[in-house]
């Protein structure tokens, strides 16, 4: 499998559960609306379609060819960074300790040894022709290679989380973090979250998550991080 066109598909499967109702109040994801205000800007425009055509056209190759030959092998190891932009840097063992707790959140959503796994029969219905399996994906925290000069408590050997950094002037992409599958941390009122619709790592481009959606457990109140829909 070609890991450039797994990276991209990453970006749509690591929000599709970003649909929550909580009794009367809903909150969803951005992704359509930032796509929106995204495709007004032609060169985005103009990328993003030729993305999608190379998307198709491999897709249809490993279909086509029924090369499915990597599933249960080794798997793709997807460096991640974490980015907390209006958090406090007196949180940092906490909030290493949640970014940590929300790889390890993912890994378990793509083996299929979620807590909530006995719900998937019930939910089946929603995703036709999609079978209960382990995907050979595995996401850690990225510990070498960090960009120089952006955070004083960056060190190598240490996770990549970044705390007061303002990732992409408070955008969505960052060149400094190319390479990086890069979440960023920060308020967006009732979304859940948003990211690129087949997004670029090489671009370092990132999901997009709300404090009040990543990770689980009592969070990292000191920074307002708190976890109150920890379905991602």
């Amino acid at each position: 499998m070609n890991k450039n066109f797994t990276l991209k598909s990453i970006f749509t499967l690591i929000l599709f559960s970003c649909f929550v109702s909580i009794t009367a109040q809903e909150r969803s994801c951005g992704m359509l609306e930032y796509m929106d205000q995204q495709m007004q800007d032609p060169e985005f425009a103009r990328e993003y379609e030729l993305s999608q055509e190379k998307f198709k056209v491999k897709l249809q190759q490993l279909l086509s060819e029924e090369n499915f030959s990597q599933r249960g092998g080794n798997p793709i190891v997807i460096p991640v960074a974490v980015h907390f932009p209006t958090a406090n840097e007196a949180d940092r063992a906490c909030l290493e300790a949640l970014a940590q707790n929300q790889i390890d959140i993912l890994n378990a959503d793509y083996t299929a040894t979620n807590a909530d796994i006995s719900q998937w029969n019930a939910a089946s219905g929603f995703y036709p022709n999609t079978g209960l399996g382990v995907a050979s994906i595995s996401f850690c925290m990225a510990l070498s290679d960090h960009p120089v000069g952006l955070d004083s408590e960056l060190i190598e050997g240490n996770p990549a989380v970044t705390i007061g950094y303002d990732f992409g002037n408070g955008g969505n992409t960052d060149s400094n973090w190319s390479g990086y599958m890069n979440f960023v941390i920060r308020p967006l009122g009732g979304l859940l979250g948003f990211s690129p619709l087949g997004g670029s790592i090489a671009a370092g481009q990132a999901v997009t998550i709300s404090t009040t959606a990543f990770g689980s457990g009592s969070g990292c109140s000191g920074s307002g991080i708190v976890p109150n829909f920890p379905l991602i």
